[in-house]
């Protein structure tokens, strides 16, 4: 019985790594991040910037919906050269990463949630931003990524194409946060705190506002520019803000068109 039910776990555990295998994807402005999961239980993880590519190599493992990545090796490629440095040796850790600490393989955990077709990676701290970017319209996201920085959510690649119906698979304490309508807000007044603008705007908790919860102005269709609630009453709430913003200006919690941040 012991040896029938190791088996069956084996089996399940196969099959969950067969599903998992893919490309999974978070692209931002200044570059962004490929994690590759393979069938023989190896990942690769490429995170491009302006200069270059580091990428990260090692076995993953999975657990109650957990991916473990250990990185084992680790290289630098400059954007201008084919040449991959590997970062685990003494002298290229102390010419690129100017640091005389010796490498040493670290691990790293992500939660797998499947909302719908989907398959989404991400820290369990990012449950709040992906809640946020659902707010904003960024999520369930219809292309493979966008030059805002919302948060570090891997989707996998051709995943952009499937439906996610209802809401996600996540804790309740996370769901409350998720906005039955979008909100606009007027600013009634702008003062001056130090160094600070503080925008004061005419929606409060009783419109289902929420501290750290993040807004934009309607006015650009371009430039992202989100502004937090630091503090906020039932019918009103007050934001750190910069920019031309002015009393009568709206403030939103939705994108009117997210794909115009699509590259």
């Amino acid at each position: 019985m012991l040896l029938l039910t190791a088996v069956a776990s084996a089996t399940v555990l196969a099959q969950q790594k067969s599903e998992l295998v893919g490309s999974y994807l978070v692209r931002h402005e200044w570059g962004g991040t490929r994690i590759t999961l393979k069938n023989n239980g190896t990942f690769t993880a490429e995170s491009g910037d302006c200069t270059g590519v580091t990428t990260r190599y090692g076995p993953y493992s999975l657990s109650n919906n957990v991916v473990r990545f250990k990185t084992v090796k680790l290289t630098r490629r400059s954007n201008d050269s084919k040449k991959e440095i590997d970062l685990t040796k003494r002298k290229a850790r102390k010419e690129i990463l100017e640091t005389d600490e010796p490498f040493k393989p670290d691990t790293r955990e992500l939660q797998i949630v499947r909302w719908g077709e989907r398959l989404y990676l991400l820290d369990e701290e990012e449950f709040g931003n992906l809640i946020e970017a659902i707010n904003l319209g960024f999520e369930p996201r219809s292309v493979d990524g966008y030059r805002t920085f919302y948060g570090e959510i891997y989707l996998r690649e051709g995943d952009e194409n499937k439906p996610a119906p209802g809401l996600p698979p996540l804790p309740a304490e996370f769901l409350h946060g998720l906005l039955p309508a979008p909100v606009i807000a007027t600013i009634v007044e702008i003062r001056k705190e130090g160094e600070n603008l503080i925008a004061t705007i005419d929606r409060g908790s009783a419109d289902g506002l929420r501290k750290k919860m993040t807004l934009v102005s309607t006015l650009s269709s371009f430039d992202y520019r989100p502004f937090w609630i630091e503090s906020l009453t039932e019918h009103s709430a007050q934001l750190v803000v910069f920019g031309d913003l002015k009393v009568g200006d709206q403030l939103t919690t939705r994108i009117g068109d997210v794909r115009s941040y699509a590259e």
